[in-house]
């Protein structure tokens, strides 16, 4: 018994080894089978709709499923057959001769082995709308299918308008206008409850660039609640709605707010200027006071100069001046003390200014040199004389005399010095310490290994990542942006943080850094607009330094090997600096989203990775 179930064992896997073996040699020889004499061409049977901005694929496929890496598959606009937008040919994509508007935007889908002969365009614009061709050409035969290609642009938002009606009786003329459709846009009009309101009267316009305009407009009942809603659109997706209330203004609700803005305006103006009023009279009194005090000053200085010569003078008299002697002529307040008699420092703090009074007097100051020339009371020892310090003073020689005498001003040297030594460079956020600005320390960024594409690897403490061969990939992913997303998300206050994207003895093909809105589509192949909620700074290359904008400005960088990420969520700006040479790249200044997470590619077919530092 045990003999028998084992022999049927033995053939049941015998069975199956053959059927695996029979399976491995047909699949090659039905892959590898050369193409027949004759073939047709699969394609959609009506157009294929885009939105402006994203991507499409153009569907062509060989029947019956042959391998097509041998044939010459021709992709062109049907009003420019003599320059293909792409040229498939030896086993390769030809350079030349193509349409200049294609180069860099077109590429064909992939799997011609099965026979698909595709074509993808990226960053389709209105110019690209029309009918394409798919050819394709054997040694024995040739085929050719058509692909119409629409272009949907949303346009503005409904303007609407409110007339009296020229018949009068209660009625209202409504206008709603839009501009900027492709194609021709589909307008509606309902009412507070949803109702649809028919109408007859609807003008389409097209502009040179082939956008389309639409107006309307109906009469309707006059109403301060009922409100109305113009909607226009191409679909649910893509569709813009007005509102407006039914009803004009009465002319004396006009003329009783004109007067009440009126006399709110007038208070105002009085306001202000009794506040300015108030002001300049503060001012001028404080300037009155300074003057006066200034005159009398200058009165006691001049009394005082009178009476005593300095050195200055003496030496001009062809006097001998003993400084050494002056100081054993006065006393000093304790040996006044000590010989019974009286000491008078009256006087002595109106007559002597410090620097804080000589600059309020509008007088130039020399601090070099003074503190030698002004003796203390301890220095003045002549016994027997009395003391009265009202006139020391004029031992100290004026400024005016210290200029004459060949001194300089040290303030107005010490201020030159401190503003020639000022820099002009533009300053990153981690350093403004040492002026006293807000300070904006570096984020400890770590990568969220969920998010990144099979074809990126996390390292390094999840802070580095680097591009795989796709097919070394766990996952192969249809996805086709290459990037990974933070783990931590930001939604208020300013943030900043560094990626070093390549290393000076390196040469990277691409990257791009930057931050993506919490909500955006991360497992679709979405464009990388702002629209769609990506804001970046890319590297390729072949096009160099770019942003993800439309139009995108030039930006020149000779070097870069560090990029600096500046995230402020309350003014919904992001700038990118160039931390080599600290100088701004690109700022964003309308990055408006409730949360942010940072995102990083470190670029497709690169074998050098990308990390936060």
């Amino acid at each position: 018994m045990f003999t028998t179930v084992g022999n049927r064992g033995t053939m049941h896997l015998g069975l199956c080894l053959r059927v695996l073996i029979l399976s491995a040699l047909t699949v090659p020889i039905r892959a590898a089978q050369p193409a027949p004499e004759t073939f047709t061409l699969t394609v959609p049977d009506g157009p294929t709709s885009t939105l402006s901005g994203s991507s499409v694929s153009l569907l062509c496929q060989v029947s019956p499923l042959f391998n097509a890496e041998p044939l010459e598959v021709r992709w062109y606009h049907s009003s420019n057959s003599h320059s293909p937008a792409l040229l498939y040919k030896d086993h390769k994509i030809q350079e030349a001769p193509v349409d200049p508007r294609y180069r860099g935007r077109v590429s064909l889908t992939g799997g011609m082995e099965r026979g698909n002969v595709s074509l993808t365009l990226e960053r389709v614009t209105l110019e690209d709308r029309g009918e394409y061709v798919c050819q394709v050409t054997s040694e024995q035969w040739y085929e050719k299918a058509s692909v119409f290609l629409t272009v949907n642009v949303t346009g503005r938002e409904p303007v609407l308008s409110v007339a009296e009606a020229r018949g009068g009786g209660g009625q209202v003329n409504v206008t709603c206008s839009s501009e900027g459709w492709s194609p021709q846009p589909k307008l509606t009009w309902r009412n507070k409850e949803g109702t649809e309101i028919r109408y007859e009267q609807v003008l389409n316009t097209s502009d040179p660039h082939g956008l389309v305009s639409v107006s309307s407009w109906l009469l309707y009942a006059s109403s301060y609640s009922d409100w109305l809603a113009c909607t226009v659109y191409l679909s649910e997706e893509a569709k813009r709605e007005g509102r407006i209330l039914p009803h004009t203004a009465v002319p004396g609700v006009y003329k009783e707010a004109f007067i009440v803005t009126l006399i709110l305006s007038l208070v105002i103006i009085c306001a202000l200027c009794s506040v300015i009023l108030c002001k300049r009279r503060g001012s001028m009194w404080s300037s009155s006071q300074k003057s006066r005090n200034r005159s009398e000053t200058e009165h006691l200085i001049e009394g005082a100069e009178n009476t005593v010569l300095t050195p200055t003078e003496q030496r001009a008299a062809g006097k001998e001046v003993n400084l050494k002697a002056v100081e054993n002529t006065v006393q000093n307040p304790t040996e006044h003390r000590a010989a019974g008699e009286d000491v008078h420092l009256k006087g002595v703090e109106n007559t002597v200014q410090n620097p804080t009074e000589q600059r309020a007097a509008g007088e130039d100051v020399n601090l070099k040199g003074a503190e030698n020339t002004v003796q203390n009371p301890t220095e003045h020892r002549a016994p027997g004389k009395e003391v009265n310090l009202k006139g020391a003073e004029n031992k100290v020689p004026r400024p005016t005399e210290q200029r004459a005498a060949g001194k300089q001003d040290h303030l107005e040297a010490e201020t030159n010095n401190s503003i020639e030594g000022a820099e002009n460079t533009v300053k990153t956020p981690t350093e403004h310490t040492a002026s006293g600005k807000e300070v904006h320390l570096k984020e400890n960024i770590i990568l969220d290994e969920k998010t990144a594409h099979p074809a990126i690897r996390v390292t390094q403490g999840k802070q580095r990542a680097q591009y795989i061969k796709e097919k070394d990939a766990e996952k192969p992913s249809v996805r086709t942006h290459l990037h990974v997303f933070s783990k931590e998300s930001f939604s208020s206050g300013q943030h900043y943080w560094e990626v070093k994207v390549k290393d000076k003895s390196t040469e990277k093909l691409s990257w791009y850094v930057g931050v993506a809105r919490e909500n955006v589509e991360r497992r679709c192949n979405v464009p990388l607009t702002p629209q769609n909620g990506f804001w970046i700074l890319s590297y390729d290359k072949e096009k160099g330094f770019h942003v993800n904008t439309d139009p995108q400005p030039p930006i020149t960088v000779a070097e870069l090997t560090i990029v600096g990420v500046f995230l402020d969520c309350d003014r919904y700006t992001l700038s990118f600096y160039n931390v080599d040479t600290k100088s701004l790249l690109y700022t964003f200044t309308d990055v408006k989203t409730s949360n942010y997470f940072a995102v990083f590619s470190p670029g497709r077919c690169d074998i050098y990775s990308i990390r936060i530092i």
